[in-house]
């Protein structure tokens, strides 16, 4: 049965499957094939974690992607609270496909309290996203974004599918998504699905002759962890300025991290991300050319 969705904001509306449980449906289309991106998933744990305790609102969300998923088939997620009190909140929460665990993340919930210090790292220089050119030009085979609702602005133009592009591993996006409405959940979700698609991208961006185009071609790729830590409220209807930076890629992996501004300046998530990024080990036109092997 298919049960992809269109809309970002759609994928985030999890129907209930009885105590603890819920059913979520893929996006239409992220890049290309069939294996769900890894930032729907995290996602879609964190609004399935933020159950746990409606009260307080998501503080991080630590993500395990182990096994991939198909996006034509409904992933369910069960959520088992580990501590509940007057401060903090939290949960694990495990996404299954038929009776698979694919992967798994600790949701932290927090009350709401009064600054003792306050601080933050300041927004690096960017041009407006006015200024900037659209991701559209991302899109393999395609000029419509992958997502129906989001909104890219990619600062200076660089382009992680370029193969002759040689730059320092560092991308600066802006990006905003419509029709979640005055919801700070799905704010949060959102960011935790912004951040997580450039990073192997931009590992490849100090190497010529590679590019996102190669990946499940001849380059095998997939997140392996990703978490994010929410400093302070965000409205992901307005303009985010995304900072991906990767510090180390090696032994087939790269990690990658970095942090979220609102248009005022304020930080306010971070995040961190692990990825598999090594020659394919079996002939895609036997896996399928856009799948995943873990």
């Amino acid at each position: 049965m298919t049960t992809m969705v269109d809309e970002f904001a759609d994928c985030l509306d999890l129907q209930p499957a009885g105590e603890g449980r819920f059913l979520g449906s893929s996006l239409a289309e992220v890049g290309e094939g069939d294996v769900v991106f890894g930032g729907q998933m995290a996602a879609q744990l964190l609004v399935a974690g933020a159950t746990a305790d409606p009260a307080k609102s998501v503080k991080s969300v630590q993500v395990l992607l182990g096994r991939a998923a198909v996006r034509q088939e409904p992933v369910e997620f069960v959520v088992e609270p580990m501590h509940g009190g007057r401060t903090f909140a939290s949960a694990t929460v495990s996404a299954y496909q038929r009776g698979r665990l694919c992967s798994r993340a600790l949701v932290l919930l927090s009350a709401t309290e009064p600054d003792l210090i306050h601080h933050a790292a300041p927004m690096p220089p960017a041009d407006p996203p006015e200024h900037c050119p659209n991701w559209d030009a991302y899109t393999v085979g395609s000029e419509r974004n992958w997502v129906a609702g989001r909104e890219l602005r990619v600062v200076g133009g660089v382009d992680t599918s370029d193969r002759s592009a040689v730059h320092q591993p560092r991308l600066l996006v802006w990006t905003r998504v419509r029709g979640i409405g005055d919801d700070r959940l799905k704010s949060q979700a959102y960011l935790a699905f912004a951040t997580a698609g450039p990073n192997i991208g931009v590992a490849m961006l100090p190497h010529a002759g590679l590019g996102t185009v190669d990946a499940h071609q001849t380059v095998s790729t997939g997140i392996m962890t990703h978490d994010v830590v929410f400093h302070e409220p965000a409205d992901a209807r307005d303009w985010l300025l995304v900072v991906f930076e990767s510090p180390s890629a090696a032994g087939g992996r790269s990690y990658g991290r970095g942090d979220i501004f609102s248009a005022d300046g304020r930080l306010v998530a971070s995040y961190t991300q692990s990825n598999m990024i090594r020659g394919m080990t079996a002939d895609p036109a036997d896996i399928g050319a856009a799948k995943t092997v873990l």
